[in-house]
């Protein structure tokens, strides 16, 4: 790459996935799956 060349920026790519929990009103523990189901889809090992 010579001096008057620029460098164009990479895009990045994101991939986001949806996940719905839905369940009857009312001590049924959405708020608990909900909390470790994000808490293992973001850890480490989860990602690879």
């Amino acid at each position: 790459m010579n001096k008057k060349e620029k460098r164009i920026p990479r895009l990045k790519i994101f991939v986001t996935k949806n996940i719905a929990i839905f369940n009857q009103a009312g001590g049924v523990g959405k708020t608990t799956l909900t909390h470790n189901l994000g808490y293992q889809i973001a850890s480490p090992l989860a990602l690879g």
